[in-house]
């Protein structure tokens, strides 16, 4: 199979969504140890948004100071091998698989290029497409940082912006090792933190969760909406605060206190097969569901990333690259 061009969802400045416009590009060129996936759906994250605009002003020194070095964004993927390198042994022509290309980026396009050992697998019998794409981002993610955290059965756990994707998937497997979850949402996403097994849950929009008569082992912010100092009254003696969106002066304050006993364990999350195979074995359990907000059809990219920019999605936005 040769390809020379192919569609893609483009941004060639910084900006708003009006930056992105669908355009043609040269295809992926496919080294030995690679595969070549033709997606059927990718998604828009948080992560997305912040790249495209630029936000923070740090992201240009990694990812073009002027002009985006990557002008195709998208991190996850689902679709169908439609090509393997010489040197693949577990992936064929015709294998349904999803994945991430993480700070790669890329899967906003027809077709993407990822390395067999990169963080791709095999998609399970009981999902369809839609329903695997959302997992990636949001589960690696949530895991790398309770990993991270070195959460433990029973221990209690407080998850700020549980409703995200990042937090759903936090919800699920801080479960699924056994802790004790609190999730703090706005009181229409309540149902559904029950349904994903949270303990207790605290309506945002209600009352001041950093007022509740509890202490936690952990407190993850999925939104970079709190801080450390804001969070500290929480947290039991050497528990963990855990701000997935976080910015320079975090950093520097866990820098610059090693030694106190309340730990902030900012990081840079990293997808890996690893991952990937652990959450497959989970999604094929059904240990962890997908929670799919809404779709669009790619040509409605510009409005996919408006409503995600709005920050009040629930789960995944999934874009179709098939309409």
């Amino acid at each position: 199979m040769t390809l020379s061009m192919m569609k893609a969802i483009c941004y060639e400045q910084y900006g708003s969504p009006n930056v992105l416009d669908i355009k043609e590009v040269p295809s992926p060129k496919l080294e030995n140890n690679e595969v070549l996936v033709q997606v059927a759906v990718t998604t828009v994250t948080s992560a997305d948004g912040r790249l495209r605009r630029a936000d923070p002003w740090l992201i240009r020194l990694f990812f073009g100071i002027c002009t985006p070095k990557n002008p195709i964004l998208g991190s996850e993927f689902a679709g169908e091998v439609v090509k393997v390198g010489k040197d693949v042994s577990q992936f064929k022509v015709g294998d349904k698989v999803f994945g991430s290309k993480g700070e790669k980026m890329g899967a906003h396009a027809e077709y993407l290029a990822i390395e067999e050992q990169g963080a791709i697998v095999a998609m399970p019998d009981n999902v369809v497409y839609e329903q695997a794409v959302s997992i990636p981002f949001g589960a690696s993610t949530a895991l790398y940082f309770l990993q991270l955290a070195k959460l433990k059965p029973k221990q209690k756990i407080l998850i700020y912006g549980a409703s995200s994707a990042i937090g759903v998937m936090a919800v699920q497997l801080a479960k699924y090792y056994g802790a004790e979850v609190t999730t703090v949402c706005s009181g229409k996403n309540i149902p559904l933190m029950n349904r994903l097994g949270a303990n207790y849950t605290i309506d945002y929009q209600k009352e001041d969760f950093t007022q509740v008569n509890k202490s936690f082992d952990i407190v993850m912010d999925t939104q970079g909406k709190t801080s450390f100092s804001q969070c500290q009254s929480l947290l039991k003696q050497e528990g963990g605060y855990i701000p997935i969106v976080a910015g320079v002066g975090t950093f520097l304050k866990m820098l610059l206190n090693p030694f106190r006993a309340q730990k902030i364990r900012a990081s840079v999350a990293i997808e890996t097969k690893e991952q990937m195979q652990f959450l497959l074995k989970l999604l094929e359990d059904q240990k962890i569901i997908p929670v799919i907000d809404k779709k669009f059809s790619w040509v409605n990219i510009q409005q996919a990333h408006q409503y995600v920019d709005a920050g009040h999605k629930v789960g995944a936005v999934v874009v179709n690259l098939k309409q």
